[in-house]
């Protein structure tokens, strides 16, 4: 498994001076930052559930809250981006233990119809539109992809 972890970490677009660097300005806060937000947003849960609210809205609240803009406890730009990433990655795989493959499945043919229909509409009216502004047609076509 190690192997398999210095292979990718030695295949990371990232120098080793930018790690260095990174965990430097960052590794001070970072723990600091994780267990503050966690327990706001084990609070911000708690009194949702209890008012019989979803959690998300008051997962936004807190972050706002306990942001550099309002009350600061998060501290380093670097901890907000960790974080930041940690939690979209929560996020996409909370969504993906919700969803439900085969009610994709069923809907597939009105996902793709739409899908296309929508964006042949779009190219269509953009094109018009920089057309109208005097573009040649064929650039036109190029601008409204």
């Amino acid at each position: 498994m190690t192997a398999h972890m210095a292979e990718f970490f030695n295949n990371l677009s990232c120098t080793s001076s930018t790690m260095t660097t990174l965990a430097n300005t960052s590794s001070d806060w970072l723990g600091l930052d994780l267990m503050t937000l966690l327990g706001v947003a084990a609070i911000v849960a708690w009194l949702f559930q209890r008012l019989r609210l979803e959690a998300i809205p008051g997962y936004l609240i807190a972050g706002i809250a306990i942001g550099p803009n309002a009350l600061n406890l998060i501290r380093g730009e670097a901890s907000i981006d960790q974080i930041s990433s940690i939690a979209v990655t929560l996020l996409m795989f909370g969504i993906g233990l919700q969803l439900d493959l085969n009610s994709i499945r069923r809907g597939m043919v009105h996902i793709l119809a739409i899908g296309i229909l929508s964006t042949l509409l779009f190219v269509l009216a953009s094109w018009g539109l920089i057309s109208l502004a005097g573009v040649p047609a064929p650039v036109a076509l190029l601008g409204a992809f």
